[in-house]
């Protein structure tokens, strides 16, 4: 039979509930089951009650008048912060376990989602205890983060020592946190915000001020006694430190800002304050730069490790201009002085002096310095998510290696057009007999000299450039002019030369005058033509390599293959025997340029594939590979290395050993009308990869193409690739774009981490 439950008693209930939690705190434990087990004996005689919902409601009250009656005046004595955050946390376990018992006691009544009362309990001693908050407590937040922030200072003397104090600080951070996160509780409560309160919000206005002012302390004393090294340590452990106690805000979106201004304050009052040192300092930024940079093989871990953590320390905020901007400025004016003298250290033309030393092309010098800029680069920003700062600085590597190709273009060009001038005038003088054209020239050669030369950037390329047109004139009074007229030219050539003394020293031309020397003593040997049944052409071979491209003697060799051909019939028609060839090496001829006139083509080759070149006659004579070695007087792997560029660019075909002239194919085969062949004529494979062109213009479109991209997705945050295809077509029209150039830049910018795919479509691309 059933029993009959009487109309429940809600003093008698209250009482109960009064008993259960005054004898929990009291013993301060605050057992879950207890509740659970108060809550099984009184369900069913709440649910069968004639007046269950009213008894409901009131006994929810009661819950929240007994909670304040047994815990006000712990709270009212105004606790210090230990025990407040004990009691407020045995006040909201109570809270929380009332909650639970009232739901399992309520759990059939169609209101039960009211009676989850725990939070408007919580909310009720805040608000009636704010204002103790916000004087006592957050006034001993700040002296345990005091406490905090001194004990790391402290200094110990013995090992034990040591491991208590770091024991002492962790305790001390592990209470802080645990406040910390107490307090965030509050700032999460939807009944104190509706009621506008904002624990969390108080605390942390008092902390900048607190923060604020222990760092611009730290300042003063740590500025006048540490080195730049030293001080950037202790900056970093300051960073570790707060990382550790505000952690829990970062992981927390509404409360990511309060973190990010407490590190604000921090870069603010320790870091940037102190960026006039770490630049001007000798062993601040521009001092271990330099360092790091004088090292020629050997690399100094200790020196990269400190530009590291100077980068590393002074990236960590970038949103505002200010911070980085002076690092971003002296960054670049150090990587422009530095090219330029790395590149007047290894430079190209002091290198060509060396004929035995190991070739270094300006693109190689230049590379070698990019590559040792992005390697410190990707180490400052190796384990960092900071991508906005390491894009910048290499930024800055690869416009300022641009800038110094234009600025070195540009000099170039003046260099050459001077050279170039000059040349015509000389040529001019060569072939005319009027001895006032002769001397107009001459003068006009010396005004324009004394006017320029003075312009030229570099006078060692000046030089070089100058050598080299010169010895395309030797070669020309050579081949073409009879003695005397030759060395009267010769003549010329010396007195323009003395002319230049008063430019560059004597020492500079000494070797321009060996090679007018050297040029009088094969005339002296020369025999005339005229008497002679047979002709010896002279073929001078410049073992070196010079990156640039002219095409000044192209009129040499197209006289000196049609003067060959004329004497070929010529001595046909006489059944002479067949011309001999003779190869001289010497230090004055680099490139030629040959127009090839049955396929309408010009050959940009060296002198020994040219040399190659003039053993086929018109009837596409087959050559072995050793009747080649022995006409050229050189060694079989020398030859062997110089025809298979030649066969790799389609002039020859082979069958094993034996090569033909492939005129009959290259018209088709080859659209270019322009075909330039590998200039290296060393035998040695290794040296390959090291000749590249000194101007690549593909290297500067993809710089554009990919800093193009990097601007777009830095702005939009993300784009699809038919609209940034669009995009970058219609910014570098008239140039044509590709699909692939684009994707090519893109995977680049993907590898390195600079930009990501969207995962979910594939198409769109995200700025990181």
């Amino acid at each position: 039979m059933d029993q009959d439950y009487k109309p429940i008693d809600i003093d008698y209930f209250t009482q109960q509930i009064h008993s259960l939690i005054l004898e929990c705190k009291q013993s301060h434990n605050f057992d879950i089951n207890l509740f659970v087990q108060f809550a099984s004996k009184t369900r069913n005689q709440i649910n069968n009650t004639s007046n269950s919902k009213q008894a409901c409601f009131l006994i929810v009250i009661q819950l929240q008048k007994c909670l304040l009656q047994i815990f006000a005046q712990q709270f009212q004595n105004k606790p210090e912060l230990d025990e407040f955050f004990d009691a407020f946390k045995e006040y909201e376990t109570a809270a929380k376990y009332l909650n639970l018992a009232c739901y399992h006691i309520f759990q059939n009544l169609s209101q039960k989602e009211k009676f989850i009362f725990w939070k408007i309990a919580v909310c009720k001693i805040i608000k009636d205890n704010i204002e103790n908050i916000r004087s006592r407590i957050f006034t001993s937040l700040e002296d345990l983060l005091d406490q905090i922030y001194k004990k790391q200072e402290s200094e110990y003397v013995h090992k034990v020592q040591e491991k208590e104090l770091k024991q002492d600080r962790e305790n001390l951070k592990k209470k802080f946190f645990n406040h910390l996160q107490i307090l965030l509780g509050f700032s999460m409560n939807e009944n104190l915000i509706q009621n506008d309160i904002n624990v969390f919000d108080d605390l942390c206005q008092r902390l900048y001020k607190f923060i604020k002012n222990e760092y611009e302390q730290k300042f003063k004393r740590w500025s006048q006694v540490y080195s730049v090294k030293d001080y950037l340590c202790l900056v970093e452990r300051e960073f570790e430190i707060n990382e550790q106690l505000f952690s829990c805000l970062n992981n927390i979106q509404q409360f990511k800002s309060h973190y990010l201004n407490i590190f604000r304050i921090i870069y603010e009052n320790l870091v940037f304050k102190y960026k006039d040192v770490v630049l001007k300092d000798e062993r601040g930024f521009i001092g271990l730069l330099n360092e790091f940079f004088s090292q020629q093989d050997q690399f100094d871990e200790a020196v990269s490790g400190e530009i590291i953590q100077i980068l590393r320390v002074y990236s960590r905020f970038q949103d505002q201009e200010q911070y980085f901007k002076d690092f971003k400025q002296k960054f670049q004016q150090f990587v422009r002085e530095n090219i330029e003298q790395q590149y007047k250290k290894q430079t190209l033309h002091h290198e060509l002096e060396k004929q035995k030393s190991k070739y270094k092309s300006l693109v190689k010098i230049l590379g070698d310095i990019y590559d040792k800029f992005d390697n410190l680069i990707r180490m400052c920003f190796k384990e960092s998510d900071n991508f906005n700062g390491r894009y910048d600085l290499e930024m800055i590597v690869q416009s300022e290696l641009k800038l110094f190709f234009i600025n070195l273009e540009q000099s170039i060009q003046l260099t050459l057009k001077l050279c170039d001038y000059v040349h015509d005038l000389m040529m001019q003088l060569a072939k005319s007999d009027d001895q006032s054209q002769i001397k107009d020239n001459q003068e006009e050669i010396l005004k324009v000299q004394k006017c320029l030369l003075p312009s030229v950037k570099d006078f060692d390329y000046y030089l070089i450039i100058n050598n080299y047109r010169l010895a395309s004139r030797l070669l020309n009074y050579l081949i073409f002019f009879e003695k005397q007229h030759a060395l009267y030219h010769l003549d010329n050539e010396q007195y323009i030369l003395d002319q230049m003394k008063q430019f560059c020293g004597e020492k500079k031309l000494k070797k321009i005058n060996k090679m007018i020397s050297e040029t009088k003593d094969l005339l002296n040997k020369k025999i005339a033509i005229e008497f002679r049944e047979d002709l010896t052409e002279i073929i001078l071979i410049n073992k070196k390599k010079w990156p640039k491209l002219y095409n000044n003697d192209q009129n040499v060799f197209q006289e000196l293959q049609i003067f060959k051909q004329q004497f070929i019939t010529k001595r046909q028609n006489y059944n002479a025997r067949e011309n001999s060839i003779k190869i001289e090496f010497s230090d004055t001829l680099s490139f030629v340029e040959i127009y090839w006139s049955e396929v309408e083509k010009t050959l940009i080759i060296n002198c020994v594939q040219a040399a190659i070149l003039f053993l086929f006659n018109e009837d596409d004579d087959m050559r072995t590979l050793n009747e080649i070695a022995e006409s050229l007087k050189l060694e079989t792997h020398q030859v062997l290395f110089q025809l298979e560029r030649l066969v790799a660019q389609k002039i020859l075909w082979n069958d094993k050993d034996s090569y033909f002239l492939n005129n009959s194919q290259i018209e088709q085969e080859v659209k270019e009308p322009l075909i330039v062949i590998d200039h290296n004529i060393y035998e040695n494979q290794q040296y390959m990869n090291e000749f590249k062109p000194l101007y690549d213009k593909t290297q500067d479109l993809k710089f554009q193409l990919d800093a193009f991209i990097m601007k777009n997705l830095k702005i939009e945050k993300q784009m699809n690739h038919t609209i940034l295809f669009d995009l970058v077509s219609k910014k570098f029209y008239p140039i044509p774009m590709s699909n692939d150039k684009l994707k090519e830049s893109l995977e680049w910018l993907i590898k390195n981490e600079y930009i990501c795919r969207d995962q979910k479509e594939k198409s769109v691309y995200l700025y990181k």
